[in-house]
């Protein structure tokens, strides 16, 4: 009986094993993947301002064999929430409008992705915003989902899924050998609230102040239980879950992360993960301890490209994080943009080299060689020119020590409080100097105030005598 028992407990678990290790979708092709092309941040109104090429026709003469969206597929034209009405006439311009030049991008093996604020309807939108549900529907519908994966998607809290590449031409050990896995996260739908809610979406100028509030608050230390709880969260419980199992479970020997928020950064300004320093660590733990193979990190959001490294501090070749954003602008564009490139010279310990970053408008592309167990992913210029490179890596990346991950650079660093000291210094000397300066008038002021008093008492009494 026992010996039953345990033989119908190895059957089960070897199906709930297989079940668990199979992605969302399976994308199969004769030929494995080699050649993707990605990027974020397109807002239809610049395309039509420029009047230019677009971007477009760069990505299509790479030839990629999909492209993954990291978010800001469009940008509704209005401050505030966007409506469903708005998002969808959003959606339909991309799809239809051939001057925005998207809607001559057809990959053979599709488009994936997730969103970020602007597509998830409100400028650093989180889980406060409303009718989510109807948000997604649309987001799916302009990817051109299938009804299976939409269906998968649509029973969780939140827009997260993944999809596996590979070969049907080759034999079956071949395929597992060269299977490619895309993990989209979602970093809106249960995202909590910043420690200093954002105004961006609600009054003139917000996303200014925003950025300067994030940048006050990492400055001063604020976030992982200082100024506010370490409780919040990016993903939620269940897409924390899931991703745990997604890399327990996983046979590919590439694995492609994509976050819509960069992941790695220390610009403060910026949003991004390092905002949430407990859920950074969390995500750097896991990724260190399950080690997936071929690993990148893609990330969109800051109009600007740039490569992170979270062993910039050792000299261990680690994973990396690519961004590319914007596709239609660039962090130097406002009138405040002469601000982009100071702020990524002064937070750069996130990078490997002070100069890894790209200004201009761009998108990246992703190249696997599967013989030499390599890949190397660029960033490349609005005509095509690479600008970035990450050169060509092994498949295998170096674990790093505790002590290693430890000393990782993070965004909320503290870096205000030295100043502060000296600002609260001087702000005490001068009001030492002031007080003192106060007293000696007050006190050079009774002796002639004594004197006058006697002058003015003589010259009295000797008016009387005269009378």
């Amino acid at each position: 009986m026992q010996s039953t028992q345990r033989l119908i407990n190895l059957l089960l678990s070897f199906i709930t094993t297989t079940t668990n290790a199979a992605a969302d979708v399976e994308i199969s092709s004769e030929s494995p993947l080699t050649k993707i092309a990605f990027g974020s941040c397109h807002k239809r109104k610049y395309v039509l301002l420029n009047n230019t090429t677009t971007i477009w026709d760069a990505i299509r003469q790479e030839n990629p064999q999909t492209f993954l969206w990291t978010g800001d597929a469009v940008y509704p034209p209005s401050r505030g929430t966007a409506s469903l009405q708005q998002l969808d006439g959003e959606y339909q311009q991309m799809l239809t409008n051939q001057t925005l030049g998207y809607a001559t991008l057809q990959p053979p093996l599709g488009i994936y992705g997730t969103w970020d604020d602007h597509d998830y309807g409100a400028n650093d939108g989180g889980k406060e915003l409303v009718e989510k549900q109807g948000r997604r529907q649309l987001f799916l519908d302009f990817l051109n989902y299938s009804q299976e994966l939409q269906s998968k998607i649509s029973k969780r809290s939140g827009l997260y899924h993944s999809i596996d590449f590979v070969s049907s031409g080759e034999e079956e050990e071949q395929q597992q050998e060269q299977r490619v896995k895309v993990i989209v996260l979602d970093t809106r739908w249960n995202r909590d609230r910043h420690c200093i809610p954002s105004v961006a979406a609600n009054i003139p100028l917000g996303a200014a102040i925003s950025c300067l509030t994030r940048w006050f608050l990492a400055g001063m230390g604020g976030g992982g239980g200082l100024f506010c709880s370490d409780k919040t969260t990016i993903l939620g419980d269940a897409q924390w879950t899931w991703l745990s199992n997604e890399l327990e479970t996983t046979t590919a020997q590439v694995h492609i992360i994509i976050s819509s928020i960069q992941v790695l950064s220390t610009n403060p300004a910026m949003e991004g993960w390092g905002h949430f320093p407990h859920e950074q660590e969390r995500l750097l733990q896991l990724l260190n301890s399950k080690q997936p193979s071929g690993l990148v990190l893609l990330s969109g959001n800051v109009h600007h490209g740039e490569i992170l490294d979270p062993a910039s501090h050792t000299k261990k070749d680690s994973f990396l994080e690519v961004t590319s954003s914007g596709l239609t602008h660039s962090c130097t564009m406002p009138f405040y943009g002469k601000l982009c490139e100071p702020l990524l010279k002064q937070f750069s310990s996130h990078r490997r080299h002070s100069f890894d970053y790209y200004l201009d408008r761009n998108f990246g592309t992703l190249v696997i060689d599967w013989k030499k167990k390599q890949l190397q992913v660029a960033v490349q210029s609005d005509v095509g020119k690479t600008v970035l490179t990450t050169g060509w890596r092994s498949f295998h990346w170096d674990q790093l020590s505790q002590s290693e991950l430890k000393d990782v650079a993070r965004t909320v660093d503290g870096h205000l409080l030295p100043k502060l000291k000296w600002i609260l210094l001087a702000f005490f000397v001068v009001v030492a100097v002031l007080t003192q300066m106060f007293i000696w008038m007050a006190y050079a002021e009774k002796p002639a105030s004594a004197t006058t008093r006697l002058m003015a008492k003589n010259r009295a009494g000797e008016k009387k005598k005269e009378d």
